[in-house]
This record gives structure tokens, sequence and C-alpha cells, in this order.
């Protein structure tokens, strides 16, 4: 039981860290994979992200399936412009909250149906990779805009309130 408790403990800093990361202006750079490629490796520790049945492959590949989606949607929206020395930059709006508290959500309903609907446990390895999925999804969105954003893209009056046009 105390095992558990520190595996969420280390879960819920884990994506806090990620979100604050989200509303705080960056650089969009091909470097933030490092993260994608470490949680999915996370992800595949044994004893893997689900167990070896059909409900629990199928529902692995529901939730993945659900992260992925919702990580191309934030990456459509995100508020991307040009910093003053030309790099793209992002920052997450009202938009990109709602979308993560969707797929916060998405990823609880799943696990939730896994649990009641099928016995199945809910196993942090299914969580890491989602939030691998999630977080590569959107990088792949985010670098595939900043490379069409016109140079003169300049930062939305609020970013918290509006997107920038690209």
């Amino acid at each position: 039981m105390r095992q558990d408790m520190v595996t969420v403990a280390i879960v819920v800093l884990a994506v806090g860290f990620v979100l604050v990361r989200q509303f705080t202006v960056r650089r969009v750079t091909a470097a933030q994979f490092l993260w994608v490629v470490v949680l999915l490796g996370i992800g595949f520790v044994p004893p893997g992200p689900g167990r070896a049945t059909v409900a629990g492959a199928g529902l692995l590949a529901v939730g993945t399936v659900l992260s992925a989606a919702l990580g191309l949607a934030r990456g459509a929206v995100m508020p991307l412009w040009r910093a003053a020395d030309g790099t793209v930059v992002r920052r997450g709006d009202v938009r990109i909250l709602l979308l993560w508290l969707a797929t916060i959500v998405a990823r609880l309903l799943v696990s939730g149906v896994a649990v009641v609907g099928f016995g199945e446990p809910v196993l942090v390895g299914a969580l890491w990779l989602g939030f691998g999925v999630t977080l590569g999804a959107q990088q792949i969105v985010l670098l595939r805009r900043a490379r069409r954003l016109p140079k003169s893209a300049a930062a939305p009056a609020d970013p918290l309130v509006r997107s920038a046009r690209d």
C-alpha cells in the first residue's frame, strides 16, 4: 500500500510539473521529445501498461487513442508566436486548460471502466504511456505549426485568452 502511495505521488508531481510548464512561455523545439521518450520508456517497464487479456489490450488501445487525439487537439490550438529573437514560443490558454482537463477525465473514465466493467487493474504503466503519447502528439503538431509560422507572427494581446493565428 505504501508503494502505491509513493507511485501516485510521483505521478501527480510529474503531471503537475508538466501542466505548469504548459502555461508558461516556452520555446518550441524538438528537444522536448526527450520527455516523451522518458515517459514512454517508463510506461513499458514491467509489469507494463496493461494485462495480456482482450479487455486489457482493448482498454489500453482506447486510452492510447484518446490520449493521442487530445494531444493533437492541444497542439492544434496552442497559441504560438515568435519571440523578439525570432524563436517560436508557446503558452497555453483557457482552451489548453480545458483540453488537459478532458485528457484527465478521459483517463479516469477509461480506468474506471477497466476496474468496474472488466475487473482490470489500473497499471501505472498505462498512465505513463498515455502521458507520453499525449505529449508526443501535441509536440508533433506544435513543431509542424512552428515551421509554418510567419516570420512576423507577434505575440497575442493576451496569450491566456486568445490564440495567435498561424
